[in-house]
């Protein structure tokens, strides 16, 4: 029983004698710091790389938006003339011409270099006045079947966007 007393007493003094060297060392010593600078920099890189990420993909996302919302609106144009202004349209030299309603004026949609148009003819009738209607576009396909005509638009940002419109 004395044997396990001394032992049991040579155990406290060792622990005591690790707890107060413990309470010696009040700083931090330079392995603990380079480690927590070590944590806080890898933290911040992943932080900084998610953000990044973040929103790289929102802006393309949102541009993408702004592409189709263009696309829409434009083929929207082409379908108001072919259905509501136009009494007559055909397709010639890859010109989409729509005819008014008294068969006087006509109008017509075309590509030029990378503008899809519209060519409004004058009041006078003396010659037409041409807009853009789209910038960046890639391909403008038109085709006809009977009364129906298929608009296709490419832009060059690669958004497609394809329309049938046309009296039956």
């Amino acid at each position: 029983m004395k044997r396990s007393n001394k032992i049991k007493k040579s155990i406290r003094k060792e622990v005591f004698k690790i707890k107060g060297s413990f309470r010696k060392n009040k700083g931090k010593s330079l392995i603990e710091l380079m480690t927590a600078l070590f944590i806080f920099v890898l933290v911040t890189l992943l932080i900084t790389n998610i953000y990044s990420n973040t929103m790289n993909h929102y802006f393309v996302s949102r541009k993408l938006d702004n592409s189709q919302i263009s696309l829409y609106e434009a083929l929207m144009h082409i379908d108001y003339y072919v259905n509501f202004y136009g009494e007559n349209h055909y397709i010639q030299d890859e010109r989409l011409y729509v005819e008014a309603k008294n068969g006087e004026r006509q109008n017509y949609f075309y590509l030029l270099n990378s503008e899809l148009r519209v060519a409004y003819k004058n009041e006078s009738g003396n010659g037409y006045t041409s807009q853009p209607l789209l910038y960046g576009v890639e391909k403008f396909n038109l085709s006809e079947n009977e009364k129906v005509i298929f608009v296709e638009i490419v832009t060059e940002g690669g958004a497609t966007m394809r329309k049938a419109m046309g009296r039956i």
